[in-house]
C-alpha cells in the first residue's frame, strides 16, 4: 500500500472512512483516511451514502497519473511561419497568456488530457514527433491537483 505524504495533502481534501464501500481498497480518499496521522485534527470527511451498485461518486483512484512540466523545447524545430499560430492556439486552450507561460515554463503541471491536446496541435501543423517536455512525473492526484 502506498504511503500518503500528509505534508502535501490540502486541508480541504475530503477523506473517507466508509469500510463498507466496495471500492475502499482502491480509493485514495479511504486509504488517506486510514493513514491520517493522529496529530491531524482538522479534515473534511465524505459522508457515507447509499451506493449505486459498486460505484461511489467520491471514488478517487490510487493509480498515479503521468504529468508533464514545461514544453519550451517543443518549439525548437518549429518553422517561423507556424510558431505564432501554434502559440496562439495553445494560449487560447491553456486559458490565457499568463496560464500559457506558467505551463510553458513548467510552473504548472500539464494533465494527460492537456498533453494530448498540445500534441494534437503540433501534429496538425505537421510536427509529428512527441512534444518535448522538460520533466515528466508520475504523481497521485489529490482532488485534481498533482503532488
Amino acid at each position: 500500500m502506498q504511503k500518503i505524504d500528509f505534508e502535501k495533502v490540502n486541508r480541504n481534501f475530503p477523506l473517507c472512512f466508509n469500510k463498507d464501500c466496495p471500492s475502499c481498497d482502491r480509493c485514495l480518499r479511504f486509504i488517506a483516511g486510514q493513514q491520517k496521522p493522529d496529530t491531524m485534527r482538522y479534515h473534511l470527511c465524505i459522508v457515507p451514502h447509499e451506493l449505486q451498485g459498486d460505484s461511489c461518486e467520491h471514488f478517487l483512484s490510487m493509480e498515479p497519473v503521468r504529468v508533464a512540466y514545461g514544453f519550451k523545447h517543443s518549439y525548437d524545430d518549429v518553422l517561423k511561419r507556424d510558431f505564432t499560430a501554434i502559440r496562439l492556439e495553445l494560449t487560447d486552450y491553456l486559458s490565457n497568456k499568463g496560464g500559457y507561460y506558467k505551463y510553458l515554463r513548467g510552473e504548472w503541471a500539464l494533465m494527460p488530457n492537456q498533453q494530448r491536446h498540445i500534441e494534437s496541435v503540433f501534429r496538425r501543423y505537421g510536427y509529428e514527433g512527441k512534444v518535448k517536455y522538460d520533466r515528466i512525473e508520475e504523481v497521485l492526484l489529490y482532488g485534481g491537483v498533482p503532488y
